[in-house]
């Protein structure tokens, strides 16, 4: 349903539920976003007021996704429609939501997308230039934010001459696309500036990718946006990992009733696969690095093992460890865990997901409310995040590839991804129909933001 119609549904008032104990503390999540945005160079009056309203007790509306480098539009757009919903939902007598975006930075490093973005060209070979991190020896199973060679890429050497080329042969066949040359070259030495600032600032390749993103959507775009990396997070999560896993086999019997209950057919995510009888609902974080799946040892919610086949420990994690290991950044929920502390630890109000997360947080829904507690609305982002509602999608750059297709083959292809949001929202960026904001920077203020109607691309800090 569109976004005004589905504001009412969003609780009128925060969610307490502490059944597996309270929600985290506000002032030590706080800490934790503020040195994130320090670094950032995004620590901006618009995300201090973020971090006001939070300190003061607004609910939270999040997105939650992996820092993929140069991130595409569609999770940009995840984060704009999250914050038009905190606005929708704001009132005279309710506190502003604040927008948090979730840092999973405590994933596994083996998507591509962590490492390459994709940015439409009609007259590449592919439709498609590919940047790419440099290539570091590749650990399959290794933690995002354990991977500490970070680098700047020289983007602008990169696409200098292909972007001159592109420009030219759009400009030839749509002599509409409003955007000069150098206004391009403009908008590709800012993104390589976010790219070379963070390199100097990163601890880590996850932190070196969620400062660039911060710094489009906070600086660029304009989305006063609170980032909280989500490995610090979770160590404040000790007392809520030892409940759920106290209370795992319980939970793998509702998970088990939910699969097999009539509203649940046909559907492919199975919950009680997911819970899995043998399993423990947490990833162990081995010594080396490594993602180690843990094993009941001797019966649910008592001791399980895992066996590290790189350095060859064996490891063994029982009830009395657990909220030690989960301070410790040892133990990592694994998906149905992850989103029950959606419900409990993090007392969200309503989320923002990609269209592959809303089958698993449904049923999480359901589960949660046999176990008792109360559900949490969720917007699903779909195919209108790139659409001209989030004003993500460089329509001049769509028009001129069609207008390419005759004489370039793969323009067609370029002109899909632009518009599919699988594009990297660098690209949205280089291409924007709209001039940029005079320098300045978004303020909590700017008009701008309400409608998301136009990209702001502000003088650098």
């Amino acid at each position: 349903m569109p976004l005004a119609e589905f504001a009412p549904h969003v609780p009128g008032a925060a969610v307490v539920q502490e059944r597996w104990g309270p929600q985290l503390d506000r002032a030590r999540i706080l800490r934790i976003s503020r040195e994130f945005h320090r670094r950032a160079g995004t620590l901006t009056e618009a995300v201090a007021d973020e971090h006001r309203r939070y300190r003061a007790g607004a609910a939270v509306i999040r997105t939650a996704h992996q820092p993929n480098y140069l991130a595409s539009s569609n999770i940009v757009g995840q984060a704009v429609m999250a914050d038009r919903l905190r606005r929708l939902c704001g009132s005279a007598d309710r506190l502003p939501a604040v927008h948090m975006f979730t840092l999973i930075d405590y994933d596994i490093n083996t998507d591509r997308r962590y490492r390459h973005a994709l940015l439409p060209s009609p007259t590449s070979r592919d439709g498609s230039i590919a940047l790419s991190l440099p290539a570091m020896r590749h650990v399959h199973d290794v933690f995002m934010f354990t991977e500490t060679e970070t680098t700047a890429v020289d983007l602008v050497g990169r696409l200098d001459l292909r972007l001159d080329h592109d420009h030219a042969a759009l400009r030839k066949a749509h002599p509409n696309l409003a955007l000069s040359r150098d206004l391009l070259h403009q908008r590709l030495d800012r993104i390589a500036g976010h790219l070379a600032f963070a390199a100097g600032q990163a601890r880590s390749r996850s932190e070196y990718t969620a400062i660039v993103l911060s710094r489009l959507m906070n600086l660029d775009l304009g989305y006063s946006t609170m980032f909280v990396p989500g490995h610090r997070a979770i160590r404040l999560m000790g007392a809520h990992f030892a409940a759920i896993w106290s209370e795992w086999p319980d939970i793998v019997k509702v998970a088990d009733t939910v699969d097999a209950s009539p509203e649940w057919s046909g559907h492919a995510f199975h919950g009680g696969t997911a819970a899995g009888q043998l399993l423990a609902p947490f990833w162990l974080r081995c010594l080396c690095g490594r993602r180690l799946r843990l094993v009941w040892r001797d019966r649910p919610a008592g001791a399980a093992r895992a066996e590290c086949a790189e350095c060859r420990l064996e490891h063994t994690v029982d009830p009395t460890r657990v909220a030690e290991l989960g301070t410790a950044n040892r133990l990592i929920p694994r998906v149905l865990a992850d989103d029950l502390l959606d419900f409990t630890a993090w007392g969200h109000w309503a989320g923002c997901d990609y269209s592959g997360g809303l089958e698993h947080y449904q049923f999480s829904s359901l589960l949660a409310q046999r176990l008792g507690l109360a559900p949490l609305p969720i917007h699903l982002s779909d195919d209108l995040l790139y659409q001209p509602e989030t004003d993500l999608m460089p329509s001049g750059f769509v028009a001129a590839a069609a207008a390419l297709e005759r004489e370039y083959p793969h323009a067609a292809r370029a002109g899909r991804l632009a518009s599919s949001g699988r594009a990297s929202i660098a690209h949205a960026l280089l291409w924007a129909d709209k001039e940029p904001m005079k320098p300045g920077g978004p303020t909590s203020e700017h008009p701008g933001r309400e409608r998301g109607d136009r990209l702001a691309v502000v003088a650098a800090q």
